[in-house]
């Protein structure tokens, strides 16, 4: 009989330290899970804050320098630059901050939508990256017509003309990236969803397409054209082989 006992006991013994080892190798499992699931995050908040950093230091740097000189100041191409180096500090800073805040839940009401829609939806930081874009773009055409085309720039181009452009690729990327607002959501649950917004999936998609042409292949198409250019004007002052560059330079 009491070997009977003494049986069952040591299946109970057993059978209770397997379902702790059981329950604790779920919750290891569980936790490195986690763990897991954060490294990559803490990983990209990493960068971003380095990426942040840099790019606060460098531009404000940059935009002291310039505005220090009243004789850097009145140069066309240097407020290009100093806008430049506005945009992407104030980019920059966004996205130094931006993951700090990580993906709170949102407030009820009204505060919860401007909350997501303004600030968790990216539009500020994407809004940036159009206007930093163009003032590229601009910037690089402005520098084209002074290198290909010298004496027409003289005439056309102006430091009243350049403050303009330059302040107009503001509301320009500003406006075209509102999009990022238009298309976040509060879920039920009380998350902001980035791009969930949208009239159909053919719509995501054609406008995916159209936005990658706008934001990316027509900038850069645009500016390698522009400095294919200058390189061959430059070379053909350095080494005129040919009447035809010679004329595109004096022009």
């Amino acid at each position: 009989m009491r070997v009977g006992y003494n049986k069952h006991a040591c299946h109970e013994s057993a059978h209770m330290l397997t379902a702790a080892m059981s329950t604790t190798e779920e919750t290891w499992t569980e936790e490195n899970e986690v763990e897991d699931q954060q490294k990559p995050f803490d990983i990209l908040k990493l960068s971003f804050g380095l990426i942040g950093s840099f790019g606060v230091l460098g531009n404000s740097i940059v935009f002291g320098v310039m505005l220090k000189s009243k004789k850097m100041r009145r140069s066309i191409p240097n407020v290009f630059i100093i806008n430049q180096s506005f945009i992407d500090g104030l980019a920059s800073l966004i996205l130094l901050v931006l993951p700090l805040t990580g993906q709170p839940k949102m407030p009820g009401g009204l505060a919860g939508e401007i909350l997501c829609r303004l600030w968790q939806s990216q539009w500020l930081l994407w809004g940036l990256f159009m206007t930093s874009t163009y003032n590229l773009v601009i910037l690089t055409f402005e520098r084209f017509l002074g290198v290909v085309y010298p004496l027409r720039h003289r005439h056309v181009v102006t430091l009243r003309g350049a403050v303009i452009a330059a302040t107009l690729v503001w509301p320009v990327g500003l406006v075209y990236s509102l999009y990022q607002v238009t298309t976040a959501v509060v879920t039920p649950e009380g998350h902001c969803q980035r791009l969930s917004n949208w009239p159909s999936e053919v719509f995501n998609r054609d406008f995916g397409i159209v936005n990658t042409f706008i934001e990316f292949l027509i900038p850069l198409a645009i500016m390698i054209a522009c400095y294919t250019r200058m390189a061959v004007a430059l070379q053909a002052r350095v080494n005129p082989t040919s009447d035809e560059p010679a004329r595109m330079v004096r022009a």
